[in-house]
């Protein structure tokens, strides 16, 4: 099942790399602006496979983390319109964001990986 998961979820973000390359083409975006938008992705990702070798419910767990991750850059981008979109994309973009979510990343797959046979999570209905 986790490899599975895997193999679903490289093909995922590759196409999910082809088109923010393409929309940053579009919208005339650096690639590694775009780019940088893969790095917190992968981090959540890796955290919902990771709940699938917990009793808690992935897909509940992709809804929060997907609802946070949308809250947290429209709240920063719209509020009061003080805060302007480029200064969302430049925090996003900072070395200790990107290290941050590579840390998540590496850790929450290592966790998946030790934890592969300990998959407890059954969807009953």
């Amino acid at each position: 099942m986790v490899l599975r998961a895997f193999v679903v979820a490289a093909a995922a973000l590759l196409a999910a790399t082809v088109m923010m390359l393409l929309v940053g083409v579009w919208v005339d975006l650096s690639a590694a602006m775009v780019l940088s938008w893969c790095l917190p992705g992968l981090a959540l990702s890796t955290l919902v496979l990771l709940a699938g070798t917990t009793r808690l419910d992935p897909v509940r767990v992709a809804g929060a983390l997907s609802l946070g991750w949308a809250v947290a850059v429209v709240t920063g981008s719209t509020v009061g319109r003080q805060i302007r979109p480029d200064v969302v994309l430049d925090v996003l973009t900072t070395p200790a964001l990107q290290s941050a979510a590579l840390v998540v990343s590496l850790g929450a797959l290592f966790l998946t990986v030790a934890r592969r046979d300990t998959v407890s999570y059954r969807r009953t209905a």
